[in-house]
């Protein structure tokens, strides 16, 4: 009787898609289908029968809605530090969505105190903390009329994203 040595990385892997499956209160099956994929193909991919590939990886990420970066870190592909793969991110993000561009650029152009209270109020909306502008100074007021409701939400949406990246660590 031979005794079967699981992967270490890939078991890693297989336990980081299905926490984030049922995180969204996915079976592995819907998973599997809403990316593409036969269950069985999926499943063999998991056990390390078939091999990781990247349209595997990159549609798992895309549908998932996480940096296509975690979803390579978790399969063992790359290894990056925190503020690597916050660049990673945040590049990913400027590239896939030109709203959240345009609102990265803006926020750049900044003075100090109004980037500080931009990302303040960036990171209240993305931990849905608060959903009222009563509390922001006249100054604030300001540089938002400088974004788009549509900006503001791709913003607050990217910011959240890399927030959630981060408190999975």
């Amino acid at each position: 009787m031979t005794t079967k040595i699981e992967n270490p990385a890939l078991q890693s892997f297989r336990e980081f898609v299905k926490a984030q499956a049922a995180k969204r209160n996915l079976s592995m099956r819907k998973l599997s289908l809403a990316i593409g994929m036969t269950p069985s193909y999926f499943s063999e991919i998991l056990s390390g029968k078939k091999k990781i590939n990247n349209e595997f990886l990159n549609s798992l990420a895309d549908y998932l809605e996480i940096p296509r970066v975690d979803v390579y870190q978790a399969a063992g592909l790359i290894q990056l530090g925190h503020e690597d793969l916050l660049g990673v991110r945040l590049q990913e993000l400027r590239t896939k969505d030109p709203m959240f561009k345009k609102a990265t650029d803006l926020i750049a152009g900044l003075e100090r105190e109004q980037m500080e209270d931009m990302i303040g109020w960036i990171l209240l909306r993305a931990l849905d903390m608060s959903e009222s502008d009563e509390s922001d100074s006249p100054e604030f007021q300001e540089i938002l009329k400088k974004l788009t409701p549509g900006e503001q939400e791709a913003f607050s949406k990217g910011m959240k994203m890399l927030f959630d990246s981060f408190k999975r660590k």
